[in-house]
């Protein structure tokens, strides 16, 4: 299972996201990613360290940062992940888990510009499937859809090659 406790420097996130560091220390510097308190801004020659939920935010918004999102947007979009991802409780984490893993499939769809609903969370084989997400689109014309499952692939292999 998952260890929420674990932390990762920038260049864990760099190895788990297969993002760049200066988009990791970018997000970082513009409030996309939130280091541990303790080790923001604490000056030359101190590691940001972050906390396992921020990983997997950053593994998220890989894509996104690929496609050059704005800010903004990515912003809102972490706010959007930590809402529907990261605190929703023990049956989020136990789906989270198995999207690290590697055994379930997922995707996170948001909806900009609409504010209900703003983002759902769709399980290959739940109940609410693609069809039926769409549908509450309220005739917005976009829909940005990430690969949950494809995301985490860092977390997989970083899970089968950590030494004991």
């Amino acid at each position: 299972m998952f260890d929420r406790g674990e932390e990762y420097s920038v260049t864990d996130i760099v190895c788990l996201a297969g993002a760049n560091p200066r988009s990791v220390q970018h997000w970082a510097v513009s409030g996309i990613l939130m280091p541990k308190p303790e080790t923001n801004r604490a000056g030359t020659g101190n590691r940001r360290v972050f906390a396992a939920d921020e990983a997997i935010l950053a593994c998220v918004l890989q894509p996104l940062a690929e496609r050059q999102t704005p800010v903004g947007e990515m912003q809102r979009i972490a706010l959007l992940i930590r809402d529907h991802l990261l605190t929703r409780g023990v049956a989020r984490r136990a789906l989270l888990n198995k999207m690290i893993l590697g055994t379930t499939q997922a995707w996170f769809v948001a909806f900009p510009e609409q504010d209900d609903p703003a983002a759902k969370i769709v399980e290959e084989g739940g109940e609410a499937g693609f069809e039926e997400i769409f549908r509450h689109m309220k005739k917005k014309p976009v829909a940005l859809v990430i690969d949950l499952t494809a995301a985490f692939n860092g977390f997989h292999i970083e899970k089968t090659t950590k030494k004991p």
